[in-house]
């Protein structure tokens, strides 16, 4: 019975990766591939349905395993929809041949299951088990791009790099398990805060399972594998990696710090709040030498991460609500910049900024799109991105983080230029005279006009997603 109860609560998932089967299957019958992208996003919103159906109050589920809480109803919300903003902006993607269609679209459905169980993580086991699931589609989906060598050097690098911080994460959390005797997270921290070892060892262990999350979310000095990968990959899936497990990396510290690791927050605050400087300041100036669009948009999502990481030092509940406050703003703001990216190298066969040359005249609309994208990374008002700054940078100094909201300051401004960079190449630069009008697919469009409208709403009027974010940081201990 209560198997059954458990099987519930993960519908969803359930119903993803019966999708992503199905989809494998029904590329036999379907000779339009574009049915098997719209199968795929109705999938997601079947899935989306019975979430929003489901219940709020926090369930343990799978003996502890898991636990179905306001966070990761959240996060699991967030999870599908970036899986279907990605499968919107790949179904004209035409660098991607008909008969590969299928299988990118079966390994996102099944990235999008791994993500929610990974956002009710409740065990360092399940966090192990959900980490690996993610990252072996990611490797697949680095390498996509048949007979590109840059695709098979991204999936190689990232592969390598991987597994790496891999083994470092499990080895940590065979030490963790050692010294406490339990893989679940809340009974970990209890038996941290009794536990007569070593500070020293545990620190060390924790900071070794950090590691492999610092991985995930492109955490300076864990970051080389991201702008090969980036600038190697499909565009698509580009634009995934640089939200997807981004977001779920964050919520697992998050938890994990929360469950396991508060007893020593006055230990890893210091370098935490050093890493974040790092991270910001090695993506922005690498960013300032970037000419492939891919690769300064790699460099910046760096950036972003050294922004967000901030709400972990803050180590509020205000930090934690400013945290996830950015990061939603950044998916929809980045996502946005990718369809653009897109739309235009499906024209231009480049990725390169000097090519944008003249898009103002050539495609206005465009243009201004990006534009609007760009200047809201950077974190510009009226747009989104300074709403997820503004709260960012007001935790920090809210608790006497002052030198990480100077630092945070002086690189947004670092940011703008590069940004603004790439906006005055499509307005001042003239087009070349092979350049031809860019038209998007309309389901591009409705890639571009969802996030436009997300961007600006947002901006405009951020109370519900401020009020969205604080209710599911405000979750009960099942």
């Amino acid at each position: 019975m209560k198997l059954l109860l458990d099987l519930k609560f993960i519908q969803p998932e359930i119903i993803l990766i019966i999708a992503s089967i199905l989809v494998l299957m029904l590329d036999f019958m379907f000779k339009s591939k574009r049915l098997l992208a719209y199968f795929s996003l109705f999938s997601l919103f079947s899935a989306l349905l019975v979430l929003v159906r489901g219940t709020l109050s926090a369930h343990s589920l799978f003996s502890g395993m898991l636990v179905s809480d306001s966070l990761a109803l959240f996060l699991r919300i967030l999870s599908v929809f970036i899986t279907a903003v990605v499968i919107l902006i790949s179904i004209d993607y035409q660098e991607i041949g008909p008969g590969m269609r299928s299988e990118l679209y079966s390994l996102l459905l099944m990235s999008a299951s791994a993500m929610m169980f990974l956002s009710g993580a409740n065990n360092l086991l399940m966090i192990y088990l959900g980490i690996e699931f993610i990252s072996l589609i990611s490797y697949v989906l680095a390498a996509y791009w048949k007979g590109n060598l840059k695709s098979s050097e991204a999936g190689l690098k990232y592969f390598l790099f991987g597994t790496a911080c891999s083994i470092t994460m499990l080895y940590g959390m065979s030490i963790i398990y050692g010294i406490t005797g339990t893989l679940d997270l809340p009974q970990m921290n209890q038996a941290l805060f009794n536990n007569q070892f070593s500070p020293v060892v545990i620190f060390i262990a924790i900071l070794m399972v950090s590691v492999g999350l610092a991985f995930k979310v492109a955490m300076v000095p864990f970051h080389f594998w991201c702008p090969d990968v980036y600038e190697g990959a499909p565009t698509p899936v580009t634009a995934f990696f640089s939200v997807g497990p981004k977001l779920l990396g964050f919520a697992v510290l998050l938890r994990f710090l929360l469950g396991g690791s508060a007893l020593f927050y006055q230990h890893w605050m210091h370098l935490l709040g050093i890493l974040a400087i790092a991270t910001m300041v090695v993506g922005n100036l690498t960013a300032l030498a970037q000419t492939n669009i891919k690769r300064l948009l790699a460099y910046s999502s760096i950036a972003h991460a050294g922004y967000a990481l901030i709400g972990l030092v803050v180590n509020t509940t205000a930090g934690y609500v400013s945290l996830f406050i950015y990061l939603s703003t950044y998916i929809v703001m980045n996502l946005g910049a990718f369809a653009v990216v897109i739309a235009v190298s499906n024209q231009t066969k480049s990725d390169e900024i000097k090519d944008y040359a003249g898009l103002s005249e050539n495609s206005p609309y465009l243009a201004a799109l990006l534009s609007l994208f760009l200047i809201s990374l950077a974190g510009i008002p009226p747009l989104a991105g300074f709403i997820g700054k503004f709260y960012i940078f007001s935790s920090a100094l809210k608790e006497g983080f002052i030198y990480l909201a100077i630092a945070a300051v002086l690189n947004s401004v670092i940011a703008a230029y590069y940004y603004f960079n790439i906006i005055r190449v499509m307005y001042l630069s003239p087009a070349s005279s092979s350049a031809v009008k860019i038209k998007p697919s309309p389901a591009l469009n409705l890639a571009l006009v969802l996030s436009l409208l997300l961007v600006l709403a947002i901006g405009l009027y951020p109370k519900p997603v401020i009020d969205w974010v604080s209710a599911a940081l405000a979750f009960p201990t099942p």
